[in-house]
């Protein structure tokens, strides 16, 4: 069976924690469900994201603000009974609070039209190192 942590963590220059991370996961799927289901989601979210970074850099659409800066990482991993079957990386080194929750919204949309036996559990306080 195969178990998914999607995590985005939020780091200050400095590399301490700017803010909890957001955590989602899911446990007990098959590979069918992570490959034809979560992943595919996952790549759907970020296909959007560029279309829209396009949109801005062509003047297609305005520039979102940036408040408070910050770095995010997004961190898809995959197990398969407890061993790493796949992990994918992102990493935005000047994000802000709009790009952010943005950007979880898009993801959060695509999750949301997940089979009911396919959900997986939120955790937006999910306590971590610093504030």
């Amino acid at each position: 069976m195969f178990e998914v942590v999607a995590t985005f963590t939020f780091l200050k220059a400095d590399g301490s924690q700017a803010k909890d991370p957001y955590v989602r996961s899911w446990e007990g799927l098959t590979k069918d469900q992570v490959v034809d289901h979560l992943e595919a989601r996952w790549i759907k979210s970020l296909v959007k994201l560029n279309g829209l970074s396009s949109d801005v850099i062509h003047g297609n659409a305005p520039t979102p603000p940036t408040t408070n800066p910050v770095e995010m990482r997004m961190d898809l991993l995959v197990n398969e009974d407890g061993v790493k079957w796949t992990r994918a990386v992102m990493e935005w080194p000047n994000m802000g609070i709009e790009q952010q929750e943005m950007l979880i919204g898009m993801l959060n949309g695509e999750m949301s039209s997940l089979p009911t036996e396919v959900k997986g559990k939120e955790n937006k306080g999910k306590k971590g190192k610093g504030k």
